[in-house]
């Protein structure tokens, strides 16, 4: 009989053991947390660890999603950037957020190819160009500068076409960001949560979601008018052109193909000239952000992909948002397309003679007499087109440049 009790003695100690499943609340005295099997805190004895809960660490209580207690929400418009020592969210907004990983993720790509009126191949010429690299893809007489322009130093691609520009030439514009999944690991500032693995909270950069951002919303438009010096008019022809996507909205013989450059899949504007390009001949950019729509859903340990903790619930689940359109707000105003010109500088380095700046909601004629900004009506979307006017007749001497920086 005295062994019946004392078994019975153990298993009731054994109910109160200091060890939960996958637990992350290090307790005092032993407190009933939810299910572990629900996702709850576990049990958690003397100095104990409780169960999963959310994974939050938690010192002296139960374990995470055990009670409201340990429930942590961040405000409207903020997302988390780790934990505190008693389990509680810290939490932070989008502005000022750093767009490094956009600034050397996006490229803009431009091209030229003669004898192509309505031909779909690639450029037999072209360059690409971020806002901190280079490259000369193809063709003789190219550059890569990095000029001071407006008070900032700007890389800038220079495409020198070769011969006379008219009615036979295509220039092709392409926008690609890297196809980038956020790079997990541990939190660090600038960095946002996405879960916890075991007790460990793990993060995400922030500048990663807004290059996912710009991936899937932002795209560059290209356009160009004759018989347009000092004119305000819109493009004849034009098109719109994204990392995974293109349209060719306007005029005969433009075209929207995906070319491989360099072993990266682009997707490419061809834009046909629709005769000889000389002093009253307009060549137009802009870029728009589409608005992104709100996604939410809750997860138990691991936010999908393109969302961030907002809140860890009393159940224990974590609260994950897509914090895209926060960030496009960031970008829209801090990034722009650079669009330029030079008259003369067949293999010159020189910086532009004509330029100016284009971005989502604004446009700078920063150099130039003929050159225009306005405010067009493009397909569904209101772009700000920033419109370069050449200077005489645009030959093998002549250099456009192209940029594309985030500050």
């Amino acid at each position: 009989m005295g062994r019946y009790c004392f078994l019975l003695l153990l298993i009731a100690c054994a109910e109160g053991s200091p060890i939960g499943v996958g637990g992350a609340s290090a307790g005092g005295t032993s407190q009933a947390g939810a299910d572990a099997d629900t996702g709850g805190g576990g049990r958690g004895g003397q100095g104990g660890l409780g169960g999963m809960g959310g994974a939050v660490q938690s010192t002296g209580g139960t374990g995470a999603g055990g009670s409201a207690a340990v429930a942590s929400t961040c405000d409207a418009g903020s997302w988390a950037t780790g934990v505190d020592d008693t389990g509680q969210l810290l939490c932070a907004n989008a502005d000022g957020v750093n767009l490094a990983a956009v600034n050397d993720g996006c490229s803009v790509y431009l091209g030229v190819r003669d004898g192509c009126t309505t031909c779909s191949d690639p450029p037999s010429k072209w360059g690409r160009v971020d806002g901190s690299s280079c490259e000369l893809g193809a063709g003789l007489d190219n550059t890569c500068t990095n000029p001071l322009l407006g008070g900032s130093m700007v890389q800038l691609f220079g495409l020198n076409p070769d011969g006379d520009v008219d009615e036979n030439d295509k220039f092709h514009l392409g926008f690609r960001c890297n196809v980038q999944e956020p790079v997990a690991g541990a939190c660090a500032p600038g960095s946002w949560l996405i879960g916890f693995t075991g007790q460990d909270p793990v993060c995400a950069p922030a500048s990663t979601f807004a290059l996912q951002a710009v991936r899937d919303r932002c795209s560059l438009y290209w356009g160009w008018r004759d018989g347009c010096d000092a004119c305000s008019s819109p493009p004849t022809h034009w098109g719109r052109v994204a990392t995974n996507d293109c349209s060719a909205i306007v005029a005969a013989g433009d075209t929207c193909v995906p070319t491989t450059l360099a072993a990266e899949q682009v997707y490419l504007f061809g834009l046909s000239t629709g005769g000889d390009v000389d002093g009253n001949d307009k060549f137009y950019v802009g870029m728009h952000c589409a608005a992104a729509a709100l996604e939410a859903a809750p997860a138990a340990q691991m936010c999908p992909v393109g969302q961030a903790v907002t809140a860890i619930l009393a159940s224990g689940e974590l609260m994950c948002e897509s914090p895209a359109e926060a960030l496009l707000e960031q970008v829209r105003p801090r990034c722009r397309v650079t669009f330029g010109w030079i008259d003369g500088c067949n293999g010159c380095t020189s910086p532009p003679t004509k330029w100016g700046r284009a971005g989502d909601g604004f446009c700078n004629n920063e150099s130039g007499l003929d050159n225009t900004c306005a405010a067009t009506q493009l397909g569904s979307d209101s772009v700000q087109l920033f419109g370069l006017s050449t200077d005489g007749n645009v030959n093998d001497d002549d250099k456009f440049f192209v940029g594309f920086q985030c500050q």
